[in-house]
């Protein structure tokens, strides 16, 4: 059985919302023992964190991002998920848990905080409590405090993931502090999960929390840095911006200003055998035609576009991109109608600009920066981000410094293709990844 059809079958990873009822446990016996079991378990062969945690007799498990289930005990140590087929299995003695499910087993071992301290962190951000959580090196005070921006996912920290997990581990074992927090609606903050947030929101958030850290005199926080990946690219240099006491910034598979969608939409059709000057030149079509409506173009100017597009008579990106052959004048008018526009869109290619004038933003940032590309990057057009870094930052003296990885995806994983429905047996980053931070951080005196 392949990995994947694993994971969703467990229902946890591949956002899929979990909704049963719990069954009670009536056995007054486990609501002391049910506390050996509590804590966070992680699974280096599928890279899994799963939460084990209790309601009143019922033990409960939840992964990464996902909603929690409930398990059945069946004797002792050992419990079980009817409605997912998977059975836990856990060893106290030696803070393992052994999931099984259709005949394979993982062994998660419990989340070992030897080597750092880690404390929750709240602000407050737009009237919404906001959670998050604070690593601090021990026996040693740190050096600096790295912000963890995350890209464009719901995030749950109590939980974590490896691939966060890993980052802390090696920054705190450098001496510095890291300071994560879940987004409005994950985890334990207050609020709904927005998906459409700005960037600009995004950046005030961080600010937020900078203001609450430097306000509370948290270790660390009189030299603060950012760590952001993906969407985070764009959040960074606002932060910066606005905050000219930020120390550092290392940025991973970065955007330029515009949105990567249709970059990423482009490669997908490459990858599925369309040829490139076609899936250009869909793209291009696809894009015209959102600036039409939200420009206020006509019914009228709407059905002469697309009498001359060419991506209509193509149904693999019709399907793809879940495009309506018939879009009658009063659905027209009423989404034209209903239409709210963030974002202007740039003249020449059609494309949103997420932030305007980024290339002023990144040409006023004096601070030093590490700049990390996979290329194998389809999510976003690295080398036109990796020319403006060089354009702008790189102008400076010595403060920007660029490394990349040749078999590095969008997330530095190691993969073959780079594609999206590429299936990786083994998450795992590029070799010299890490290294390659916690070096740059150590060579400029932020870590020890």
């Amino acid at each position: 059985m392949k990995k994947n059809s694993i994971l969703l079958a467990i229902g946890i990873f591949w956002s899929i919302n979990l909704l049963f009822g719990q069954e009670k446990i009536n056995t007054d016996s486990l609501k002391e023992n049910l506390n050996d079991y509590l804590g966070v378990y992680i699974c280096n062969q599928i890279r899994m964190n799963i939460l084990i945690t209790k309601d009143d007799t019922i033990l409960v498990a939840q992964a990464y991002g996902q909603s929690s289930f409930p398990l059945e005990v069946t004797e002792k140590d050992k419990f079980k998920s009817d409605k997912y087929d998977l059975k836990m299995d856990f060893n106290i003695v030696k803070s393992e848990m052994i999931l099984t499910q259709n005949g394979n087993n993982f062994l998660f071992k419990k989340k070992n905080q030897e080597g750092l301290k880690t404390d929750t962190f709240n602000f407050v951000f737009e009237g919404k409590k906001l959670r998050g959580f604070i690593d601090m090196p021990v026996n040693r005070d740190p050096s600096a405090l790295i912000i963890i921006v995350p890209g464009h996912e719901k995030t749950n920290f109590e939980i974590g993931y490896w691939a966060y997990d890993s980052l802390i581990s090696n920054f705190t074992n450098i001496g510095i502090s890291c300071f994560r927090y879940d987004k409005a609606g994950c985890g334990k903050s207050e609020g709904e999960y927005d998906y459409n947030q700005t960037v600009q929101s995004s950046a005030e958030e961080i600010i937020a929390a900078i203001a609450e850290l430097k306000r509370r005199n948290i270790k660390g926080s009189d030299k603060i840095g950012l760590w952001g990946i993906s969407r985070a690219g764009y959040i960074c240099p606002l932060v910066i911006q606005k905050d000219s006491s930020i120390a550092f910034w290392i940025s991973v598979s970065g955007p330029d200003g515009l949105d990567s969608s249709p970059y990423r939409i482009e490669s997908d059709l490459i990858f599925a055998g369309l040829p490139t000057t076609k899936a250009k030149l869909f793209v291009a079509e696809y894009l015209a035609q959102n600036a039409l409506i939200e420009n206020g173009g006509t019914y009228e100017d709407y059905v002469n576009l697309k009498s001359k597009q060419e991506f209509r008579k193509n149904d693999f990106f019709m399907d793809y991109m879940n495009i309506d052959k018939e879009f009658p004048k009063n659905q027209y008018d009423e989404y034209q109608k209903n239409l709210k526009i963030t974002y202007k869109r740039d003249k020449k290619t059609n494309n949103c600009i997420i932030v305007s004038d980024f290339d002023s933003i990144l040409n006023e940032i004096n601070c030093p920066v590490l700049a990390i590309f996979g290329e194998k990057d389809y999510v976003v057009e690295w080398r036109k981000t990796l020319a403006l870094y060089k354009e702008t930052i790189g102008e400076k003296n010595n403060l920007l410094s660029i490394k990349t990885f040749p078999n590095g995806n969008h997330g530095m994983r190691k993969c073959k293709t780079g594609a999206s429905n590429e299936v990786i047996e083994k998450e795992e980053f590029c070799d010299g990844y890490i290294e390659t931070m916690t070096t740059w951080l150590k060579e400029n005196d932020f870590g020890k």
